[in-house]
């Protein structure tokens, strides 16, 4: 049984045509050009690739395993090190009584990455227990080995993400309760690069402790060279939870030790970080009582069934754009300005009046505009909605 292909980060797609579709190709499309990992090709690459993966596994379907194993060959030499292909290889090599050559591709799909995220697919499962294709190899005492050091991938992957990264300002140490930012890091970046960014200086002047979660997909075979929240946006709108999930996790450890000031409790989010943060708070709109997004788009068909309830209960946010953002690339016109009306028309279709949209622009004369942007938001934030004035009886 082949392992299904992996989610190539290509995003072109010509059949979207209604303005809202639209956005949703631009939060797609920015992801490409800040992506760091392998999974990085052209549209036409993509196409080559998924041509191949295709041939290739209704080969190894039919029984054509020398096909098959030259076909995932050549997804290779498209997406070089990709720990799928050479995990169907290993099958077909398995299949054919090929077991030392099996194990040296089931080595390397191991040594690539196979099984240490599995979000969508458990890949550990299949190897230990539901792919028929290996039975030959299980029973090989060499088996034992290398599936102890998939697991073993697998858990430091686990563990690094959910390892605590939390600041909190000196000035809130003996405070009863904490206000608290909950902070997203990019597509390719970590959250300790986060922690030095001018966010705490943020957090300082406000008096807000942070709390970082983590991606749980490493953009390499190095995690310190960053993480990546998902690979595939068409994943992610199908089950965002799951992508989501150290968020909440993050937040809920923070809890053990900390008692949270229900009433100032926000999150934010860069690039990719940007669109999970918005739908996180949109999910729990009772929960943040804010949201800041910084250059990237809404992704409008994940708010649309969760606007109506957050609008209720006056949810708030800010979207900044930077006009040197990469979702330029996904418009025709490059035209932050549209980008910008689109966006706010989207949240007003969607009842939600108090996220605002906006354009900046960075330059080396105000080094300090994004601190800025976000201390005026948040202040924004943590001042109380007033209650609308009682209607004089007649």
């Amino acid at each position: 049984m082949c392992s299904p292909p992996p989610e190539v980060a290509s995003w072109e797609n010509h059949t979207m045509r209604t303005w809202l579709n639209a956005l949703l190709l631009a939060a797609l499309l920015c992801l490409t050009a800040s992506a760091q990992g392998p999974k990085d090709l052209t549209p036409a690459k993509a196409a080559e690739y998924s041509s191949l993966f295709e041939s290739a596994t209704s080969a190894h379907k039919s029984g054509k395993y020398d096909d098959a194993i030259a076909g995932f060959t050549q997804c290779l030499a498209v997406l070089p090190e990709d720990p799928v292909c050479a995990y169907n290889i290993t099958c077909g090599h398995s299949l054919k009584g090929s077991l030392d050559v099996a194990f040296e591709w089931f080595d390397k799909a191991i040594g690539w990455g196979f099984g240490e995220v599995n979000i969508d697919d458990d890949q550990i499962a299949l190897a230990e227990s539901t792919d028929t294709d290996l039975a030959a190899m299980r029973a090989d005492p060499r088996f034992e080995k290398s599936l102890a050091t998939m697991k073993a991938n697998a858990k430091a992957v686990e563990e690094r993400v959910n390892r605590q990264v939390v600041y909190v300002p000196a000035a809130l140490e003996n405070a009863e309760t904490l206000p608290v930012l909950v902070l997203l890091h990019d597509q390719g970046q970590t959250r300790e690069a986060l922690l030095l960014s001018p966010w705490k200086a943020v957090a300082d002047e406000l008096g807000l402790a942070l709390v970082l979660p983590s991606a749980r997909q490493p953009v390499s075979r190095d995690p310190a060279q960053g993480m990546t929240w998902f690979a595939n946006a068409q994943t992610y709108l199908k089950g965002a939870l799951k992508y989501e999930r150290t968020v909440s996790a993050a937040l809920d450890a923070f809890k053990k030790t900390h008692k949270l000031d229900k009433n100032r409790t926000f999150i934010a989010g860069e690039g990719q970080g940007g669109m999970v943060a918005f739908n996180v708070a949109i999910t729990s709109p009772r929960l943040y009582s804010g949201v800041i997004v910084f250059d990237a788009p809404v992704i409008v068909p994940l708010a649309k069934p969760k606007a109506a309830n957050a609008a209720k209960v006056g949810f708030r946010g800010r979207v900044f754009v930077n006009n040197n953002a990469a979702m330029l690339s996904a418009r025709s016109d490059s035209d932050i300005g549209q980008l910008v009306k689109d966006l706010s028309a989207a949240m007003t279709s969607l009842g939600l009046d108090k996220v605002s949209v906006a354009a900046y622009a960075t330059d080396a004369a105000q080094p300090n505009l994004r601190k800025n942007l976000a201390l005026e938001a948040l202040r924004e934030f943590m001042t109380p909605v007033k209650a609308p004035e009682p209607v004089p009886a007649k």
